[in-house]
């Protein structure tokens, strides 16, 4: 007896989470969702770039693939199949100071939802007055942000009043 194996065309969507992110298939770039038509058992090369831009103050970073393998390898799908691409968001925290101090962390990009404490720093002879931007919500010195977005903060300081007394009635 003699058994035949037929191959068939298996539809194979390569997609990112979230949509819209670059793929690369068998060498060429696309930009994710794509569909093709592979022969079951045909090899292919996928891959997603480590880091991707998204809009101002936004980038997302390679997370995973829901096949559990390295973020380019080679696939041989037996029946339709989807790719999935996971990414994570990452927003850009504008730190800054005015004159009178100085803000903790440095200007960076933060993890989606990540929990930020950001610090006011007076220096000497200057006191902390109040933070600028869209994403705290106390005004103390030191507070936090959640980063669901871009954010930018700015710390501002007032000099503090120095008093000199003088003696009405100096001595001769």
């Amino acid at each position: 007896q003699t058994a035949d194996f037929a191959r068939y065309g298996a539809q194979v969507t390569v997609q990112t989470n979230p949509a819209g992110q670059q793929i690369t298939v068998d060498g060429t770039l696309y930009t994710s969702p794509q569909i093709f038509t592979w022969l079951t058992g045909s090899v292919h090369t996928i891959a997603a770039a480590d880091t991707q831009s998204g809009t101002v103050g936004t980038r997302y970073v390679w997370n995973s693939w829901n096949d559990g393998k390295a973020r380019t390898h080679s696939v041989s799908p037996q029946f339709d199949t989807v790719f999935t691409a996971n990414f994570t968001a990452q927003y850009f925290l504008t730190m800054g100071a005015n004159p009178g101090g100085t803000v903790k962390p440095a200007s960076g990009w933060f993890t989606r939802n990540q929990v930020v404490t950001i610090i006011a720093i007076p220096d000497p002879n200057f006191t902390f007055s109040s933070w600028s931007g869209n994403g705290h919500f106390e005004n103390r010195d030191t507070t936090t942000v959640t980063m669901f977005g871009p954010f930018y903060e700015t710390a501002s300081f007032r000099r503090n009043l120095v008093t000199v007394t003088i003696n009405p009635n100096p001595a001769v």
